[in-house]
């Protein structure tokens, strides 16, 4: 399965959020946004993704929960695609926008960082990072 190219700095400690089996796809995507902490602290960002894939598999990385936090969420119909994923990022993944060839758009996080477009289409496997 090919993968996009990294955005952000490679600091912290490194996820994974892909399925234990090759030929999962993803289902739901649930991603938090928020006020970032540390280097970031105040920038609004993706802090934590959730990931269930129509196998039922489901797996998750949630840094640094605090009350405020917003949930986003993003269904995908069997036959649905990505056909536009951008992601804002300086050293951090500020933000996530995908949308999908059944019209559903999803924006999550915030709007610092330089957007990086295309970064993927067709079915969505999963996510690979760091955080910390």
């Amino acid at each position: 399965m090919p993968r996009t190219n990294t955005y952000g700095r490679n600091t912290g400690t490194p996820f994974s959020v892909y399925p234990d089996h090759d030929a999962a796809i993803v289902k739901s995507l649930k991603s938090w946004e928020g006020r970032a902490s540390g280097d970031s602290a105040g920038l609004w960002v993706v802090k934590g993704l959730r990931v269930t894939w129509f196998n039922d598999e489901r797996k998750q990385r949630y840094n640094h929960p605090q009350d405020g936090d917003q949930l986003k969420i993003l269904t995908f119909a069997t036959d649905e695609m990505m056909t536009e994923c951008i992601i804002r990022a300086v050293w951090r993944v500020a933000g996530i926008e995908i949308v999908t060839s059944r019209g559903q758009h999803l924006v999550a996080g915030g709007e610092g960082g330089t957007p990086y477009r295309n970064v993927a289409r067709g079915s969505l496997v999963g996510f690979m990072g760091s955080a910390g």
